[in-house]
């Protein structure tokens, strides 16, 4: 019997390359490929779609969807995908957590550029300050990572070849199977922030998570410790944050983002010699389409021929 698969594809980093369309029709047979380069497009070919390859568009479309089975979201993190109405539709949703590597070594650039004070020494520079003699800090010796996901576990692995003692924090009790010199249990966290040099955040945001990252925590944390949020920006409390790096507590800190924090707070963090803000580019690098069309085929390929999808999430 002919397949026939009706596939939408919207990715919000960069457009498919058309050697990806083309393999990706040979896979839905009779059916169709269509690729949504805007809102208007992605709801009008999501009407029909049974796969959605990418979620740049989903909030919009899931409303028009018929005959929804199955997204397969361009990100680790897909807290903000699961809404109501995509409950309702049940269709299977998996994520993308491929990319964690380069994330890993984007979390230790910041850790390295903050503890050597690059980002200080580029900010007197920029804003015109006679520069002064600004002394290292010393390399940090031991580190907290708050989730020990794939990306966490790629951290563990850099910074204990590094020669860093390492505690993961994380509710997977399987936690001799971390890299890492410790394992917490995600309930007694707090108390591990007392002796950390760094702070990692790359935890999924939960109602659990949300926020988590306020004053309470932080102030455990030691003075002249960095922060590190590779994670969501809801999980910080921003207020907090500006406060405890104004306010001298911590050495600086590493946001690649800052997402929920007002504008107010985003423009005393832009202001601080001892912040590092990358805008949501962690993932990046130059191989990163081509891994993303390579993951997708195979997993087209195992919902096509009945077999287990990656990577799915339970609602």
């Amino acid at each position: 019997m002919d397949i026939m698969i009706n596939i939408l594809i919207m990715y919000s980093t960069e457009a498919p390359t058309p050697q990806h369309v083309v393999r990706l029709e040979s896979m839905a047979g009779v059916g169709r490929v269509n690729v949504a380069l805007s809102e208007s497009e992605a709801i009008k070919f999501s009407q029909d779609a049974e796969v959605i390859l990418g979620h740049r568009y989903l909030w919009q479309c899931l409303p028009h969807t018929n005959d929804l089975r199955w997204v397969q979201a361009t990100a680790a993190g897909v807290d903000r995908l699961v809404t109501p109405e995509l409950v309702q539709k049940k269709p299977l949703l998996s994520r993308m957590p491929i990319f964690s590597k380069p994330i890993a070594l984007h979390g230790l650039s910041m850790m390295l550029s903050l503890s050597q004070r690059l980002s200080e020494a580029s900010f007197q520079l920029g804003k015109s300050i006679t520069p002064v003699k600004l002394i290292p800090y010393d390399f940090p010796k031991r580190v907290v990572i708050f989730g020990m996901g794939s990306i966490g576990c790629q951290l563990g692995k850099l910074l204990q070849a590094l020669g860093c003692h390492v505690t993961g924090v994380s509710r997977n009790p399987s936690g001799e199977d971390f890299p890492c010199d410790q394992w917490i249990d995600a309930e007694k966290w707090i108390e591990t922030l007392e002796n950390a040099d760094v702070l990692f955040v790359t935890a999924p945001l939960t109602n659990q998570t949300r926020g988590l990252f306020g004053q309470a925590a932080l102030s455990k944390l030691p003075s002249g410790a960095i922060f590190i949020n590779l994670a969501r920006g809801g999980l910080v409390d921003h207020l907090a944050l500006v406060q405890c790096l104004e306010g001298g507590h911590l050495a600086g800190a590493g946001l690649d983002v800052i997402d929920g924090a007002s504008e107010k707070d985003k423009q005393r963090l832009f202001n601080l010699p001892n912040v590092v803000y990358t805008p949501k580019i962690s993932s990046l690098f130059s191989q990163r389409q081509m891994q993303l069309e390579a993951f997708v085929e195979s997993q087209v390929y195992c919902y096509l021929n009945g077999e287990q999808v990656l990577h799915q999430v339970e609602f």
